[in-house]
């Protein structure tokens, strides 16, 4: 019994330990973040086009939707991972939020 407790101590110091350099390895690689204001008309669908020289991305590169959902103020949120030539990119998460009912984009962020 002793030598369990030992271990489960030794296991919740360190995980939280792994999980904090995890996420300090996250947001030093390639976080990125774009406000638009309301009289800012980027589309959805042209973001990752208009902003691929900035993200990074090349013509071999493919951002894919996983998850989709529009909250009760009809905002759309849209997360997308990337892929490159075919293959999927581990760690890889980037957001869409449109402005209210509108197509047009409110906020993108995540980590290429």
């Amino acid at each position: 019994m002793k030598n369990l407790r030992n271990l489960f101590l030794i296991f919740a110091v360190s995980l939280p330990l792994a999980l904090t350099a995890q996420l300090s390895q996250f947001y030093d690689e390639g976080l990125k973040g774009y406000h638009f204001g309301e009289t800012d008309e980027i589309p959805i669908a042209a973001f990752f086009q208009t902003y691929q020289e900035d993200l990074g991305l090349t013509d071999l590169d493919e951002m894919i939707v996983f998850q989709e959902e529009t909250d009760e103020l009809a905002q759309k949120h849209i997360k997308y991972s990337q892929r490159y030539n075919g293959l999927d990119v581990e760690n890889t998460i980037f957001a869409l939020h449109t402005q209210n009912e509108s197509e047009n984009l409110a906020l993108a962020h995540g980590c290429i």
